[in-house]
């Protein structure tokens, strides 16, 4: 038995949306998988269970069983207290690491050592990107071949594709003629300055109106917001202008306005991977655009990290493409993905095929 234990849907962040992912495509190989969530519980048949932190100090897993625990570094006093039962308990555990970030936290000898201790015994660490296992071994010390390195870009689910577009996009931006998406999991700064880059994209958004004022720009903000002022100045700039339109009560996963859009941007500063995001524009045809900040998948439309005068220059291109009817074909980047995961999980000693 594989258990897989994350955060699932609702809220519809990168995470949550590869487990669902992830769940879809492991039973799909007849893996006997259940999940476990440490949010919400998506609306589907998929064997998707609610947990809580007493619950993980319980146990999640049994003798002969093996987890797979996503997380990031936000979540490291639930790696700290599950990874300890599993140690205790002789139950094998793999770690997925969706971003690794610096936290003040992680400069107290006695949290950096118990954390490279929980990782350290683990039967394996992915990390989605090259990014985040350099970190990990920079923030907490853990040897670097104990960290194998597998994109978290699966094939979107089954459950994303049948939902619909949500009530909260406004038909201002869905019968629009150029239709631009991107999105934001929290409002927050990072190293001072806006780390999903919406400020950026606000600036060259503005310019492009001025050559293309048939075009349309919808944000899709999740609820955490951790810096009022940068909402501020989002509001303040959606205001100004009506081909802006900025929705906070999305309930649902992005992938309908993906679908529903010409051009899906990615300003971040950094990130854990290549995007999610990103991936499903590219998998569903659509311009995918994205900073230079991490390495991004082959034909997705690069600008200068930070600056709004390039992205301007990329936005114009694509925008001048959808309104000519020049799309990409779909690709499909993920192919051997699962294939490395089951891998993984045999190594481990996860009988895939009983």
């Amino acid at each position: 038995m594989l258990n897989l234990l994350s955060l699932f849907p609702p809220p519809y962040g990168g995470v949550a949306i590869h487990a669902v992912r992830l769940l879809e495509c492991l039973i799909e190989r007849n893996v006997d998988v259940r999940g476990f969530s440490l949010t919400g519980i998506p609306d589907t048949t998929l064997p998707i269970s609610k947990v809580s932190l007493f619950d993980v100090a319980r146990g999640i897993g049994e003798q002969g069983s093996i987890v797979h625990y996503h997380s990031d570094e936000g979540n490291w006093k639930t790696a700290l207290l599950a990874s300890s039962y599993w140690r205790r308990k002789r139950i094998p555990y793999i770690v997925t690491l969706h971003s690794f970030r610096p936290r003040g936290i992680f400069t107290n000898g006695m949290i950096r050592n118990a954390l490279r201790r929980a990782y350290d015994e683990a039967a394996a660490i992915i990390c989605i990107s090259e990014n985040v296992r350099s970190s990990l071994i920079d923030l907490i010390g853990v040897r670097h071949d104990r960290c194998t390195v597998i994109p978290s870009n699966l094939p979107v689910s089954s459950f994303e594709r049948g939902r619909p577009l949500d009530a909260s996009i406004p038909s201002a931006w869905s019968n629009a003629q150029v239709r631009i998406v991107a999105n934001a999991g929290r409002v927050v700064r990072f190293d001072g300055e806006d780390l999903y880059g919406i400020d950026i994209l606000l600036k060259a958004f503005a310019e492009l109106r001025r050559t293309t004022p048939d075009a349309s720009l919808l944000i899709v903000v999740g609820d955490d917001v951790v810096d009022d002022d940068l909402y501020v100045s989002w509001q303040r700039a959606a205001r100004q202008d009506a081909g802006i339109h900025l929705v906070n009560d999305h309930t649902g996963p992005l992938l309908p306005a993906v679908l529903h859009a010409h051009i899906v941007v990615r300003p971040t500063r950094t990130e854990g991977g290549p995007s999610l995001t990103l991936s499903e524009a590219m998998e569903c045809g659509r311009i995918a655009i994205g900073s230079d900040a991490v390495p991004r998948l082959p034909g997705c439309r690069l600008f200068t990290n930070g600056s709004d005068t390039d992205l301007l220059r990329v936005l114009q291109g694509a925008a001048d493409d959808a309104r000519n009817g020049n799309f990409p074909a779909p690709i499909h980047p993920f192919d051997d993905i699962l294939s490395q995961l089951l891998m993984v999980y045999e190594d481990a000693g996860l009988d895939i095929h009983p």
